[in-house]
């Protein structure tokens, strides 16, 4: 029996005259590629095309090993040859573990939504071992001890998220905080940082938005608990994908946001230089693109049919 690879490794003998190339997304569009220096220039070759380039089959171990990267890349920022895949990507767990007080922040956000739906089903000032009961008899179990093990078992899922939440979501949105309060202060260059200042701010607001969004929508997997607390597990698988997708943003934004966690003078240079990061951080991510697709050939003068955009 074959043993499932764990590392970024390839038998197509290209690879091994790649030097030291990475695989990362790519600017602007963020399609999963291959980026080779080739001094001066990077080479930079988008997985799906480099495929195809190579006469890799998608069904050979180099194909499957390619979708293995594209996926890790949902999470990991960048990979070279030889990378070990994340643990995400073979087995479905998570490569890092949140730390006590998100499982105990996670548990207690169960417990005053189970109090609360108690307090709607059966009373005021219901003690939380007679919520466990009654929710016992909601989802089929026979004791508030088993009830009370699901929830545990439904919160250490959600301590990721709870973790998550403070390590990214909270940060994102204390520098949109931080660029809000930021005049625009230094001379001559006063017009061209309040320029730059509008740019990154507007930036840095649609990516709060997304962020928020995104966090709504995981809080909506356990929204019913009732049925949350029927099918722990499920709900954890269905958790997992929110799970990845946040951890990967969270390492990308990480070197970003570490600029921003101490506060800073608005005439200490460094915060202006942490503006033009945001902004270069930011732009590719969420400048406001206008997508053009051709809508039909036409012929030209010499009767050769054209794309018409």
């Amino acid at each position: 029996m074959t043993e499932k690879p764990t590392h970024a490794t390839f038998e197509h003998p290209a690879f091994d005259t790649m030097g030291e190339a990475v695989f990362r997304l790519t600017q602007g569009d963020r399609l999963p590629a291959l980026a080779m220096r080739l001094d001066p220039a990077e080479i930079v070759v988008p997985l799906r095309v480099l495929g195809p380039m190579l006469a890799i089959r998608p069904d050979s171990a180099d194909g499957r090993m390619l979708h293995l990267v594209e996926q890790s890349l949902r999470i990991l920022p960048a990979m070279r040859l030889g990378d070990a895949l994340p643990l995400e990507v073979l087995t479905g767990e998570a490569s890092w573990t949140p730390a006590p007080r998100h499982r105990r922040i996670a548990a207690q956000r169960l417990q005053r939504r189970l109090l609360a739906w108690a307090f709607d089903t059966i009373g005021l000032d219901v003690p939380l071992d007679d919520a466990m009961r009654q929710v016992a008899a909601s989802i089929g179990v026979a004791t508030g001890e088993e009830a009370a093990a699901r929830l545990e078992r439904l919160a250490a899922e959600l301590a990721y998220v709870e973790a998550l939440r403070e390590r990214l979501l909270v940060r994102v949105l204390a520098m949109v905080r931080a660029l809000m309060r930021l005049p625009a202060t230094g001379g001559a260059s006063a017009a061209a940082r309040r320029e730059t200042l509008v740019q990154v701010l507007r930036l840095a607001e649609a990516a709060a938005s997304d962020m928020v969004a995104r966090f709504n929508e995981v809080d909506q997997v356990t929204e019913d608990l009732a049925a949350s607390l029927r099918a722990p597990e499920d709900r954890g698988s269905a958790i997992a994908p929110h799970r990845d997708r946040l951890y990967g943003s969270l390492l990308a934004w990480d070197a970003l946001l570490r600029l921003w966690d101490r506060p800073r003078a608005p005439d200490d240079e460094r915060v202006w230089k942490a503006v033009d990061a945001a902004y270069r951080f930011l732009a590719p991510r969420y400048m406001p693109v206008q997508e053009w697709q051709p809508t039909g050939l036409a012929p030209d003068r010499t009767g050769r049919k054209v794309l018409v955009w």
